[in-house]
């Protein structure tokens, strides 16, 4: 009896793979005599395509392909365009886009399952408008919100493969400023909620590549985690990143670069860390309306040359981890120096740490006081009633173990937009402790205080 049931068993199974078998051929059979009548459906494609992405889409070419088991549909020359006008100069135009339909996926899901998009040789031109947004030329701005970045992440996510080939992209300033970048490539791997990213990006004729690669898990931005790792080549990217920088400087020239780790977790970022190699940065600080005292002094730009560091910058979560008030920050500067107004700031190591309504640490085994207070009055980041008294005290030389803490608890000074001078003598409601090896130390007189110069010894405040 048990010797006919599995008979039956293995009967049974052998019909079943013929059955399969032939099922699949006919498939393969007639999708093969049936693909070249694809391009007879090419109004329906656009048409299709325009009702997904609500923009005009035109294609110059249409043929179908097979690859294994899954079909392939390529489209040449496409042209998306605002719904309201098909202006070439103001389109997104792609060379070829080649869809793969995932025939297994697609039948269990029962929807249409694309397994890969590869795009060849797409120009892409994006757009600064004067009120600050963004827009992909060829695609009209929408008057609500538009898309967020949800929803970006959930439509790359469709294909298990995304790719861009050959990409010419362009971003163009408000003011006019263009840097166009060439035979750049994308890549984009999902699988299930782990995402893969590589990207390669050209600046115009430099053969200098610019490489971000990414390797994230989630499904919303804000459930993000994972690591991202950008190279940046040593060049000119003054035309790119300059702008105004927290309205209190803005950024004229910037060439270097450098390599930079970035770790987040729950779509906030945690740590990065990296070294950087600056040939010059030149900075123009804001000059603040409301100094009327100091309203008829000059702005110096502010220049430096030869920064070289590896650094280390984490975030610490308070004990309420929604609330980005309460976590604290450190940051590791390893063998900084630089160059500034003819002086040499010499390799050093430095430690800052900034917690919300407790202090601000500073550690360092090597602090050059006259290039660092003539960089705070050039930048002009404290209030007048610290940069005044500091300009005119002047201090120079070197503090070697420099153990410096600023505490903040029970002060105003976190509300504060600029530090002010803490008042001496009430450490327990908010003061300074500082402790230093001093290195011909010298000061400037002010007032009833004399000046001193050549100091060597030890300070403790």
């Amino acid at each position: 009896m048990i010797a006919n049931l599995l008979k039956k068993t293995l009967s049974s199974l052998l019909t079943t793979c013929v059955v399969m078998l032939l099922l699949l051929a006919v498939y393969v059979s007639l999708g093969r005599q049936l693909l070249p009548y694809a391009v007879n459906y090419r109004a329906d494609v656009e048409s299709r395509l325009e009702a997904a992405i609500g923009q005009q889409v035109r294609i110059g070419a249409l043929s179908g392909s097979w690859n294994g088991l899954n079909p392939l549909l390529s489209l040449q020359q496409v042209l998306i365009s605002p719904l309201s006008r098909l202006d070439t100069g103001q389109a997104l135009l792609i060379d070829t886009l080649t869809l793969e339909v995932d025939v297994l996926a697609s039948v269990l899901a029962r929807q249409v399952i694309l397994h890969s998009v590869d795009l060849q040789g797409p120009e892409f031109t994006v757009v600064e408008l004067e009120d600050g947004r963004w827009q992909l030329q060829g695609f009209a701005m929408p008057a609500g919100p538009g898309l967020t970045a949800d929803q970006l992440l959930e439509m790359v996510s469709r294909f298990q493969e995304l790719s861009l080939s050959n990409v010419t992209f362009t971003v163009q300033r408000s003011d006019g400023r263009t840097e166009v970048f060439e035979r750049s490539h994308l890549q984009m791997r999902n699988r299930g909620d782990q995402h893969f990213l590589y990207l390669d990006i050209l600046r115009g004729a430099s053969d200098s590549t610019l490489s971000i690669a990414a390797e994230l898990s989630g499904n919303t931005v804000r459930t993000l985690s994972g690591q991202v790792h950008v190279r940046v080549p040593q060049d000119d990217y003054s035309q790119l990143a300059a702008a105004r920088y927290a309205d209190m400087v803005d950024l004229l020239v910037l060439d270097g670069g450098g390599e930079l780790w970035l770790q987040f977790s729950d779509g906030v970022l945690d740590s990065v860390q990296g070294d950087v190699s600056l040939r010059r940065v030149l900075l123009s600080p804001l000059q603040r309306p409301t100094d009327v005292a100091v309203s008829n002094v000059a702005v110096t730009d502010v220049a430096v040359t030869d920064v070289e560091s590896q650094f280390f910058v984490r975030r610490n979560s308070g004990e309420d981890t929604s609330d980005q008030s309460t976590h604290s920050w450190e940051l590791w500067l390893n063998d900084l120096s630089f160059q500034w107004d003819a002086l040499r700031w010499r390799e050093s190591d430095l430690y800052v740490s900034y917690s919300p309504e407790d202090s601000v640490q500073l550690l360092a085994d090597s602090f050059n006081l006259g290039i660092a207070t003539g960089l705070v009055s050039q930048l002009d980041v404290l209030a007048p009633a610290a940069d005044t008294p500091l300009s005119e005290h002047n201090p120079r030389g070197i503090l070697r173990n420099l153990d410096f803490l600023w505490s903040l608890r029970n002060t105003d000074s976190v509300a504060q937009t600029q530090p002010q001078i803490p008042e001496v003598g009430v450490q327990e409601a908010g003061g300074v402790t500082l402790s230093a090896n001093l290195e011909d130390v010298s000061f400037s007189a002010r007032g009833s205080a004399p000046a001193l110069w050549g100091v060597d010894g030890y300070a403790q405040l």
